[in-house]
């Protein structure tokens, strides 16, 4: 059989050279930095404020095309499909620190919020809440939002120079809840007496939302890691060996966190009665 000529007279070039090697990496990683940023980001959770939906350890995905993601180095957002409601689980940017914080929204604009005894009130109403986790021993007494303890004696700081900067008297004693202003969103951790959540800093503004966590992808025991992994610093160090040295919980993988509760919050409020009709509560522990 004959061999094909090479008109040029040059030997062929090797598939698979250095050059072809190095620009398929950064193909790869172009994709992938395109994917973290405008479509699926994974988080991991380090503290307990969202037990029992979510636990120390659990990896998840955090969809951004929902709401749009934000596009690097500008103000500007990407077209989303709709804006934050309740139910979500949303991470976004602390306000205090700009790092990543993981709620739940509770409240929505122009709702009037107020929390007793850890239940929380929409507009005079209980809010029907499947998700939420109560201790036994709090580490903060949030369980009366905007007051600071049962007897409603006195507002949270925070929510008290808001009234104030608004015009409002805070000089009688305050009544009502808290109306959350327009544009505004209310977070609170499901671990309702172990998350410093909106109740502590306060309403939310959605432009600092990352996106809402949607399905858990992985979850190990962080109890059952090697204890240098234990005593490690919350960085993405730990994470990396917690994923792969953690005692595994298979039965929470594939979990499914972006759940529609509309339903279920218009089935509570359907017999819910007014918060005026319900006595004041008794003042729960705390640490």
């Amino acid at each position: 059989m004959a061999k094909a000529k090479n008109p040029s007279g040059k030997p062929p070039k090797r598939a698979g050279g250095l050059g072809d090697n190095f620009r398929t990496v950064v193909y790869a990683l172009a994709i992938a930095l395109f994917i973290r940023t405008f479509l699926v980001q994974a988080f991991r959770i380090p503290s307990g404020s969202m037990e029992e939906t979510l636990l120390i350890g659990d990896f998840l995905l955090v969809d951004k095309i929902t709401f749009g993601a934000k596009i690097p180095g500008t103000s500007w957002r990407a077209p989303g499909f709709r804006k934050p409601r309740r139910g979500d689980i949303l991470v976004f940017k602390d306000p205090r620190t700009n790092r990543d914080f993981i709620k739940r929204c509770v409240g929505e604009p122009g709702d009037e919020l107020e929390v007793r005894a850890n239940e929380v009130f929409i507009d005079g109403k209980a809010l029907s809440e499947p998700y939420k986790h109560v201790t036994s021993n709090p580490g903060y007494d949030l369980s009366h939002f905007p007051y600071r303890s049962a007897d409603r004696a006195r507002l949270f700081p925070w929510v008290e120079a808001e009234r104030r900067r608004g015009g409002q008297s805070v000089d009688a004693p305050p009544t009502g809840g808290y109306e959350i202003p327009d544009g505004r969103i209310f977070m609170m951790g499901d671990n309702r007496n172990n998350s410093q959540d909106s109740r502590v800093w306060g309403s939310l503004e959605p432009d600092r939302v990352v996106g809402r966590a949607f399905v858990l992808y992985w979850s190990t025991d962080p109890d059952r890691a090697p204890g240098w992994v234990r005593n490690m610093p919350e960085n993405w160090v730990k994470g990396f060996f917690q994923l792969f040295l953690g005692r595994p919980r298979l039965s929470r993988l594939g979990t499914w966190l972006a759940k529609d509760y509309s339903k279920v919050y218009e089935q509570g409020w359907s017999g819910a009665s007014a918060v005026e009709n319900l006595p004041v509560p008794k003042v729960l522990a705390s640490e």
